[in-house]
This record gives structure tokens, C-alpha cells and sequence, in this order.
């Protein structure tokens, strides 16, 4: 692939509202290998921390439901939270992954644009 490394999130900055539901699953995986997709099996999110943010207010959102099975994809950690509005930014970070054992972090934002 020539996706640059770094996150693949859903949603990801300015996300369209058609194509989100609300209640939707949000996902993250971590792109660490361009030539070889399945050498990205070697994240790890057993201790991962993941931190979602209101960018205006500053209030931390409540995660849940944080999984971390592999389906699909080499690597990709899932999670919800129950106060998702349109048209809001939110600023995430993921802390305490684990890439080939060292500990790492990684930040985005979205916002699902219902306009």
C-alpha cells in the first residue's frame, strides 16, 4: 500500500453524516509497515489507553465497549461513546501501544459534519 504510516481511523477529520450511524462502532489501526500488510500484526492494545476529547469544551468523553480482536484486518482496536453529536470537533489519542514492543502514541481528530 501507499498509505502513509500512522492511524486509519473511522471516522476520520471531517467525516461525512450520511455515512455515519449513530451508535456506530469507532475503530483505530495502526499502519506500521507500507510493503507488507500483515507485518502490521505486531501492535498491540492489551494495555492501550484511549482518550477522546471534545475540542471546544474540552470534555473527555466516556469510552466503552473497547475491544481489540483482529478481524479483517492485522491489527485495530474498537470502542463507543454515547454522546456523539454532529458537527463537534473531537480530538482522540491512543497511548501505551505496543509496536514491536515499544510503547507508543498516536492523536487525530474527527468530526462526523452533518452540514
Amino acid at each position: 500500500t501507499t498509505a502513509p504510516l500512522g492511524v486509519i481511523a473511522y471516522p476520520y477529520h471531517n467525516y461525512p453524516a450520511k455515512y455515519y450511524m449513530a451508535g456506530s462502532i469507532l475503530s483505530i489501526s495502526v499502519l506500521t509497515e507500507q510493503k507488507n500488510f500483515f507485518a502490521n500484526r505486531n501492535v498491540d492494545y492489551a494495555k492501550a489507553n484511549v482518550v477522546v476529547t471534545e475540542r471546544s469544551s474540552g470534555a473527555k468523553q466516556k469510552i466503552s465497549n473497547i475491544r481489540y480482536e483482529n478481524i479483517g484486518v492485522p491489527n485495530h482496536i474498537q470502542f463507543n461513546f454515547d454522546d456523539l453529536k454532529l458537527n463537534v470537533i473531537y480530538d482522540v489519542k491512543l497511548s501505551n501501544v505496543l509496536v514491536n514492543g515499544q510503547p507508543k502514541e498516536y492523536s487525530y481528530w474527527f468530526n462526523v459534519n452533518g452540514r
